[in-house]
């Protein structure tokens, strides 16, 4: 996984500034049952970040699912995936999170550019809709770029989803 490349992806394609680089914290609490990507808040100002939890089982030897949300679960691209080993799982998961993270540093400059009066005639009824058409758009350039080979191998399983 590049990750490097897709937060140089995200800064070129959105604009963001060099400084903008999401922090990755990664727990193995087993009380942890999902990820977080989003923003970071703190009293030096807000920041993107993930949280990627992960149980014990993912090194286990069997085969494991990356299941996504129903409304997208059986996209080609983007739906819910099948992978044979860990690094394939945790790669996924960054996809989904960093294109969280992506999501909430957009959708942030837009409120305060409204806020700001700098677009005026911006409705965003879709900005707060967290598996929505900008976290989709990030997902799949994320997937199509750094995963692509693995979505090919893993659609021919079942496919399944979150509820």
């Amino acid at each position: 996984m590049q990750a490097d490349a897709m937060i140089a992806w995200a800064r070129d394609c959105f604009g963001f500034h060099q400084s903008w680089q999401p922090k990755v914290r990664v727990s193995f609490d087993k009380r942890r049952k999902f990820s977080y990507g989003g923003l970071y808040f703190s009293n030096l100002g807000t920041s993107p970040g993930i949280n990627l939890a992960f149980s014990d089982e993912i090194f286990e030897d069997t085969m494991i699912c990356c299941l996504e949300y129903e409304h997208y679960a059986t996209d080609p691209e983007i739906g819910s995936l099948y992978f044979l080993n860990w690094k394939q799982y945790v790669d996924a998961v960054l996809c989904h999170e960093l294109a969280h993270a992506v999501q909430h540093s957009v959708i942030l400059r837009l409120k305060i550019n409204v806020k700001l009066g700098v677009l005026q005639n911006f409705k965003g009824d879709w900005q707060d809709d967290n598996h929505g058409e900008l976290f989709q758009f990030c997902l799949r350039q994320f997937r199509r770029e750094w995963m692509s080979e693995l979505i090919n191998l893993s659609y021919d399983v079942k496919v399944e989803s979150l509820t």
